[in-house]
C-alpha cells in the first residue's frame, strides 16, 4: 500500500506508520533515509519498526483457528 502526501495536508499518525513501514520492509531503506524523506527522529522510526515486529511475532504465535479467524473478520 502506497500512502501519497500532499503538500497541503498533515498526514494521519497511521498513514505516517504505514509510509515508515513500507520504507523499511518494502524498499528495504534504512532508519537515516526514513527519516530524511519523512522528517522524522530515528526513535519514532525505530518504534514504530519495532511495534510491528512484535506485532507480527504475536501473530505468528497464535493458534492456526485464530490466526484464520483474524483473517477472515479483516476481509
Amino acid at each position: 500500500m502506497t500512502v501519497e502526501f500532499y503538500s497541503n495536508r498533515i498526514p494521519s499518525r497511521q498513514e505516517r506508520e504505514e509510509r515508515v513501514l513500507d520504507l523499511h520492509f518494502n524498499q528495504n531503506k534504512n532508519y537515516r533515509q526514513i527519516a530524511q524523506e519523512m522528517k522524522m527522529s530515528l526513535r519514532d522510526i525505530g518504534e514504530i519498526v519495532n511495534r510491528a515486529k512484535e506485532e507480527k511475532e504475536r501473530q505468528e504465535h497464535k493458534p492456526l483457528s485464530v490466526q484464520a479467524y483474524d483473517k477472515f473478520s479483516k476481509g
